[in-house]
């Protein structure tokens, strides 16, 4: 890992070596980790060629929450600037991705 690696939260499949390499090029270091103050929703597709990929027309997304515990566990994964647009493709109509800061 380089000085200049961000870390992403996954969620999701990136957590997979498997889709890493194929996303990445090569498997990327992460640490379990947990994003508080979310929970774990879905989202209806309409976007055929998103659906053709996933083979869902449901994806997973994170909802900002104040319910008392509410947290979503998963990755947090060491990327290389470079590799933010790789982890990201396809921004789905009403969903964006957001930067978020966590203590350490």
């Amino acid at each position: 890992m380089s000085d200049s690696a961000q870390f992403i939260f996954s969620y999701g499949t990136l957590q997979d070596p498997v889709v890493q390499e194929a996303v990445f090029g090569r498997r990327i270091p992460c640490l379990p980790d947990e994003l508080p103050g979310f929970i774990l929703d879905r989202v209806r597709i309409v976007d055929p060629e998103v659906i053709a990929k996933s083979g869902s027309d449901e994806h997973p997304i994170l909802r900002r929450s104040s319910a008392a515990g509410a947290s979503v566990a998963g990755s947090a994964l060491a990327i290389e600037p470079e590799d933010v647009a790789k982890a990201d493709p396809d921004q789905i109509s009403g969903v964006r991705s957001t930067i978020l800061s966590r203590a350490p």
